[in-house]
């Protein structure tokens, strides 16, 4: 197939302090099989050599648009790239992390011979020294998505893909009022819009883990965020119904601690 008529893919990568792993994150966009992208980058205040980094990345390199500007926070950033794109999918990439050579070539596919509006990947963790140190697994078709959301985000943030056409019929941005899970708030958000959504089987990001994670995620602001998401997305899809299908799911599975941490945090 002709080059010029794939459609067009912007993938957009916010950097913030990246001096260390960003060559590795850039390299892996620019060795991508799909052919017709953009890419999307924007510095939001480093203080390190990150953009001095870019720059030199991306000299004679087409369809490149890099912002370096005061810091204005990873949702400001989001929302702006959003404004920038001109593909007809976006993908999202952070700025420590690796694509595999054929995720983008991948994702299109599927958005395209299924209709999706949004598209996430299996995930293989990495160390800071890019060491595999474990795997991520997300539910693959659309109604285990949607059930997987009451308890937690189904897509991993750095994996996935959104057609255009729906964000922009619906005007839909981040919401900067959830500074903490603003990932998980835009795909329940869109997902009672009516969003057609699924995962690759295949682990198509290599997800870098830092030691400094796990004291965010379980930081009190962001489970305060979560639970208001989340009983806003239960209530959306039908009150309790899809809260007990969803807690039958994972009970099944073996998770009866989870289950019932969710049962006391939702009638708190």
């Amino acid at each position: 197939m002709n080059k010029q008529s794939l459609p067009l893919v912007s993938i957009v990568v916010p950097v913030y302090n990246a001096e260390k792993f960003i060559k590795e994150t850039i390299d892996s966009i620019f060795d991508q099989s799909y052919k017709r992208i953009e890419l999307i980058i924007i510095d939001d205040g480093s203080t390190d050599n990150t953009s001095k980094l870019i720059n030199e990345l991306i000299i004679n390199k087409d369809n490149v648009l890099f912002i370096q500007r005061e810091n204005k926070g990873l949702v400001f950033t989001l929302n702006e790239m959003l404004d920038l794109v001109s593909g007809a999918y976006v993908a999202r990439m952070d700025a420590d992390d690796v694509m595999q050579p054929d995720r983008i070539d991948k994702q299109v596919n599927a958005m395209i011979d299924q209709n999706l509006d949004i598209s996430g990947t299996q995930l293989i963790q990495i160390d800071e020294s890019g060491k595999k140190c474990g795997a991520v697994i997300y539910p693959l078709e659309h109604e285990k998505i949607v059930l997987n959301m009451v308890f937690a985000s189904a897509f991993a943030h750095p994996s996935v893909m959104m057609k255009t056409e729906f964000l922009n019929k619906y005007k839909i941005k981040y919401d900067e009022s959830f500074g903490y899970c603003e990932d998980y708030e835009l795909w329940t958000r869109m997902i009672e819009m009516g969003a057609k959504t699924a995962n690759l089987p295949t682990q198509e990001i290599l997800y870098r883990v830092h030691a400094t994670q796990k004291s965010i995620l379980t930081s009190k602001y962001m489970l305060k965020q979560f639970r208001f998401i989340q009983k806003r997305y239960i209530k959306s899809q039908g009150k309790l119904s899809i809260f007990f299908r969803a807690l039958a799911q994972i009970i099944v599975r073996g998770n009866i601690n989870l289950g019932l941490k969710s049962i006391y945090a939702l009638l708190k």
